[in-house]
């Protein structure tokens, strides 16, 4: 919310606001499969706590830049880049965890909370955010995603045992190998590459209101940062009644 908010006030630009949302969105995308070969060669919980300290501490830079009254698009850019990467780390390696940390039965149940858990930000976030970002500014909001973060990586050092994070191969491949075998597997599996087309169907012709929603609202509605969040909020609620329904 703080991120598409600041993009709006600096520049007033769809093509920018779509522009650093893509930048996320690609890094994201290309380092999904390169970040799954590394949940796949060393400790998943380690993983994600050097994730969350990287993500703390370029919230953090963010937020000091705007203090400072210096921060520049690219700065903003940079940042939605490392976002999008660190997003690629943290999905395999925390969905593969989960699979761990149940038994099997309960995956499915399990794998829908787990979503839910993570859309559950998204229906509080949105709207404490721009409440925040009027009062406070959007720097501060920045740093306070930096204490967020904190508590995130803490929760997990201190609640999740190291050996659930523990990889056991019978098989010591080579990366090539690895993504070789990946590659065939989604080839042979027809019903997943129906799958694969299907979750992409909607990012592809439909997401782009998302990402310009801020400036709707500030051009088109003549509203402020608060109205923004509050809308942002509706998207949340459908993503975590579904993963709800599905996990009952």
């Amino acid at each position: 919310t703080a991120r598409a908010w600041l993009i709006v006030q600096l520049t007033d630009s769809a093509l920018v606001l779509g522009a650093v949302e893509g930048v996320f969105a690609v890094t994201f995308a290309g380092g999904s499969v390169p970040m799954g070969v590394v949940a796949d060669r060393v400790n998943r919980r380690n993983l994600l706590l050097i994730g969350n300290a990287l993500a703390l501490i370029t919230a953090a830079a963010v937020g000091a830049l705007v203090i400072a009254d210096v921060i520049a698009i690219w700065h903003i850019v940079a940042a939605a880049a490392l976002g999008g990467l660190l997003m690629a780390v943290r999905f395999p390696a925390s969905q593969a965890m989960t699979a761990r940390l149940v038994p099997k039965r309960d995956l499915m149940n399990a794998t829908s909370l787990n979503t839910a858990s993570q859309g559950l930000p998204s229906v509080i976030g949105p709207a404490l955010g721009g409440v925040l970002v009027g009062a406070v500014g959007i720097g501060v909001v920045y740093l306070a995603t930096t204490g967020a973060y904190l508590l995130a990586l803490l929760m997990l050092a201190l609640g999740v045992a190291a050996s659930y994070g523990h990889i056991e191969r019978e098989d010591v491949r080579s990366v090539t190998d690895d993504l070789r075998e990946a590659i065939e597997y989604l080839a042979r599996n027809k019903d997943l590459l129906k799958l694969t087309a299907a979750a992409l169907t909607p990012f592809l012709l439909g997401q782009s209101y998302v990402l310009l929603l801020p400036l709707f609202v500030e051009q088109e509605l003549g509203r402020g940062v608060t109205t923004f969040g509050i809308l942002s909020t509706s998207l949340g609620v459908g993503g975590v009644a579904g993963a709800m329904t599905v996990a009952t």
